[in-house]
């Protein structure tokens, strides 16, 4: 398998999560944010992640979770009956899309799109605290979100924090977020330790956080 990424991005940190914790051998070949060719050629589409399997290319970290569940007959990341499957989705799409309030108005701020004033940064803070607030309910109970062991629910979210939870990798710290998220943006050991301890865990099966 080949993993075409921007490396920093949290979606290429979740692929790359799924894959150290199926133990599935890859090459990654890092992209240029200004050359989106490569995945043209595989995909027809210009994002990242784009995973290249026999010749064939699956692209958005979501679809690329399944395929890789499918690829791997010993795969626990996503259940096998529709009641448990309904959760795990349900768990899945607020990572992806329920954060869209917090960490979307963060990442406008570095980028310039929205002023890093201290209303800003003050509301997003006070977002991502609530949207947060589930998980720490959540693994109060259990380990992870839905048992004893990760599934893509959980990869999904801790891909999600890569930036929140206080991780101090030197590939992080050679991000354009990482400054900012840690100043503003990280998740406190007094109002989300469960969540620290248990996202920084998973993040570490990303070889290019861990390594």
């Amino acid at each position: 398998m080949q993993l075409l990424s921007l490396q920093p991005s949290p979606n290429n940190v979740k692929v790359r999560v799924a894959l150290g914790y199926l133990g599935i051998p890859y090459e990654e070949v890092p992209q240029r944010p200004n050359d989106r060719s490569a995945m043209m050629a595989a995909t027809n589409q210009p994002l990242t992640p784009v995973l290249v399997h026999d010749g064939i290319g699956v692209f958005d970290s979501a679809a690329i979770l399944r395929h890789l569940h499918a690829a791997t007959p010993e795969s626990t990341l996503f259940p096998q009956d529709p009641d448990n499957m309904r959760k795990l989705e349900r768990w899945e799409m607020g990572a992806r899309y329920g954060l869209k309030d917090s960490l979307g108005q963060s990442y406008a701020m570095i980028f310039g799109r929205v002023e890093a004033n201290d209303e800003n940064i003050k509301a997003a803070q006070q977002t991502l605290l609530r949207d947060t607030a589930p998980l720490e309910k959540a693994l109060a109970k259990r380990p992870c979100l839905m048992g004893d062991t990760p599934n893509a629910a959980d990869i999904t979210w801790a891909g999600a924090l890569t930036y929140h939870v206080g991780l101090n990798a030197p590939a992080l710290r050679n991000t354009p977020f990482f400054d900012f998220m840690s100043t503003h943006f990280t998740l406190s050991e007094e109002e989300r330790p469960l969540v620290r301890a248990w996202a920084s865990r998973l993040l570490q099966f990303d070889a290019w956080i861990g390594g």
